[in-house]
């Protein structure tokens, strides 16, 4: 609103105010006296009063309109997300670009990406709907965008020949128990408690190493002797022939 005109405004509903407290003091007086009509000059000031208060308010609502934004300022009934808009706002830096609704927000706010790439904000009255459909070069949401991707070229390495896998190792021949000198009973001695040989090794640790001494050392029976050598070598008792071998 102009500055001249406001401060005319302002000193005319000033006036106006005191005309109206005036007539009202009148009115008062005229009805407390049971004056059957009201005098000529409360008559005429009321009619000055109505008339300024019309004209007033018609200089009011001539200034507010006149004010008011228009109706898509404030708006954002016609945008919707992936519409194209124009640039028609006053920054420099977007003048003429064409754009794409990427996000509506409230109080008339728009996130907008331009065609050079940039996403701005703008506000409604900033654009203008431009066109039906959106540039194929224009991106709404960084979703959109792809990286570009580097052609990978892949490098053939010849894998060497499988070799021949070896053969595996000959399991262990079993063991052939010496049946003769398993069942070989020792002739004397406290060891004669046992059945055989076979029962004596099967005892324990300690009888073992006494077959294995006996081995050895013929102690007046070389048939006993050879007996304990061949069930020992029979059964591959790996301590006898361990000590045989050195």
């Amino acid at each position: 609103m102009d500055k001249d005109l406001k401060t005319t405004l302002m000193s005319l509903t000033d006036s106006l105010n005191r005309v109206a407290e005036s007539i009202s003091l009148l009115a008062r007086a005229e009805l407390e006296s049971n004056l059957p009509s009201p005098p000529a000059f409360v008559t005429q000031a009321q009619e000055v009063l109505d008339h300024a208060n019309a004209t007033l308010v018609k200089a009011v609502d001539k200034t507010t309109h006149e004010e008011a934004p228009s109706g898509n300022s404030d708006t954002s009934e016609n945008f919707e997300v992936g519409s194209q808009v124009k640039y028609i706002g006053k920054r420099e830096s977007l003048k003429g670009l064409i754009g794409i609704v990427g996000e509506v927000k409230e109080r008339g706010w728009l996130s907008i990406a331009w065609k050079n790439s940039e996403v701005t904000s703008a506000r409604t009255n900033e654009v203008e709907p431009f066109g039906a459909q959106a540039p194929e070069e224009i991106t709404s949401d960084k979703e959109s965008y792809q990286a570009p991707v580097e052609e990978v070229v892949e490098e053939v390495v010849e894998e060497p020949a499988e070799e021949p896998a070896e053969e595996a190792t000959a399991e262990p021949s079993k063991v052939i128990i010496d049946e003769e000198a398993a069942s070989f009973r020792i002739p004397n001695g406290i060891y004669n408690k046992f059945a055989s040989i076979h029962h004596i090794y099967s005892a324990g640790d300690k009888e073992r190493k006494w077959l294995r001494l006996r081995a050895k050392r013929p102690l007046n029976c070389e048939e006993t002797q050879l007996m304990c050598k061949r069930y020992l070598s029979s059964v591959q008792d790996a301590e006898y022939l361990t000590g045989v071998s050195a």
